[in-house]
């Protein structure tokens, strides 16, 4: 950018101003190995600061302070070993500005397990969630050529399994995913089901609904849902197969209220009228008003009266469902089609706050909500003919 473009300027920031100056340094090494017709003079040339004065253009080199900086133009922010910036979310509010008018902020970084509620980890899912303006880019242990899985046995028969995962990971999943010592769900039984994830043979409502396997007539089947009001948080919805406990349909995304209606009531009449449990919280007494003026009769209900249609999650029963639920997954109990789901599982973390677990800072919860729910609804699913069922509900 410093050789092509005009007035350009650059922001290098790491830990400390000896890492900053490191990584000017590789900037220096590129212009001085350019060919002759591409080199430029450096003018100034410092430890701190790269001139090119060919095109009035220059890099600085800045530790990764609170304020660093704050109050200075620049066309392009680049943050190396960005998790591992004690100030991240201070720096980057201080150096936005600079950039809010079409420059470039460029965060690269191996990951910290030691730190999984990090900014750096918050920007990187709303980049996955599209909730923000970063584009989210992960290079594996093989991007680098001539690395191979006999290389790989060699770089990290020294260290621990969480070592590995940060240093020289495989995957994204294995990246991101949680450290077994924090990570509130079972971690090897995670990997195998990521490797059962597949793809939808349909896809319905503009990407709301991927359908995973059709319905099969006279097979029970459960609804559990986690609704939000559609502006904000993500819905979801899984029809699973009672039988085989496997996720057989599903609906998700930021979708109005209205629209979460319609799709569940198709979704439940097409899935011979799935046994439906709604998180009743919230918006979720709305879904469930909208889903009985349309019809839906077979539900779960909270109270032995039978007058609370729904799951109501409270601080009670909350670490009930999530151990339950911690304990189907060790078991390997369900069959989960969408890797993001599973994905949502690796970033439910304990936390000293929260030692039952929740989701890391800047993830979604509502895979773990909603299968929880079901880990509670399958215990009292009606049993005997479906045409019996309906006429005890209608009557």
């Amino acid at each position: 950018m410093c050789t092509f473009f005009e007035s350009t300027r650059v922001l290098e920031s790491s830990q400390r101003e000896v890492d900053a100056n490191e990584i000017l340094g590789k900037s220096r090494f590129i212009n001085d190995n350019h060919p002759n017709f591409l080199r430029l003079k450096l003018e100034p040339d410092q430890a701190s600061l790269l001139g090119f004065s060919a095109t009035h253009s220059r890099i600085r080199s800045l530790p990764s302070t609170s304020g660093a900086g704050r109050s200075t133009d620049a066309t392009m922010v680049f943050c190396d070993e960005w998790e591992f910036h004690d100030d991240s979310e201070k720096n980057f509010a201080a150096v936005k500005p600079t950039i809010d008018k079409g420059g470039i902020f460029i965060g690269a970084s191996t990951v910290d397990k030691t730190n999984m509620n990090s900014f750096p980890k918050k920007i990187w899912a709303g980049a996955k969630n599209k909730d923000n303006n970063f584009i989210a880019i992960f290079w594996d242990y093989f991007v680098v050529p001539e690395r191979t899985d006999k290389t790989y046995k060699l770089h990290t028969k020294d260290l621990e399994d969480w070592q590995k995962e940060a240093e020289y990971p495989k995957n994204e999943a294995e990246a991101l995913s949680a450290p077994k010592t924090i990570s509130r769900f079972d971690v090897n039984a995670l990997v195998e089901m990521l490797k059962e994830c597949v793809s939808p043979i349909r896809i319905e409502y503009n990407g709301w609904v991927k359908i995973y396997k059709e319905s099969v007539a006279g097979r029970r089947y459960c609804f559990p849902i986690d609704p939000s009001e559609g502006s904000y948080d993500p819905s979801l919805g899984v029809i699973i197969d009672s039988q085989t406990h496997e996720e057989v349909a599903k609906y998700s995304g930021k979708i109005p209220i209205d629209d979460q209606a319609r799709i569940g009531w198709d979704l439940y009449q097409r899935y011979n009228n799935a046994f439906t449990a709604v998180e009743r919280n919230a918006s979720g007494l709305t879904l469930i008003e909208k889903l009985k003026n349309m019809g839906l009769t077979n539900w779960y209900f909270c109270d032995k009266q039978k007058t609370k249609a729904g799951w109501w999650t409270s601080a009670a029963n909350r670490g009930l469902l999530i151990q339950d639920l911690a304990e189907n997954i060790r078991l390997r109990q369900y069959r989960i089609a969408d890797a993001e789901e599973v994905q949502e599982f690796q970033s439910f973390i304990r936390t000293e706050k929260h030692p039952d677990g929740i989701a890391r800072g800047g993830c979604h919860d509502e895979a773990p909500i909603v299968w929880g729910i079901y880990t509670q609804a399958r215990k009292v699913i009606p049993s005997g003919d479906m045409k019996v069922i309906h006429l005890k509900y209608n009557q």
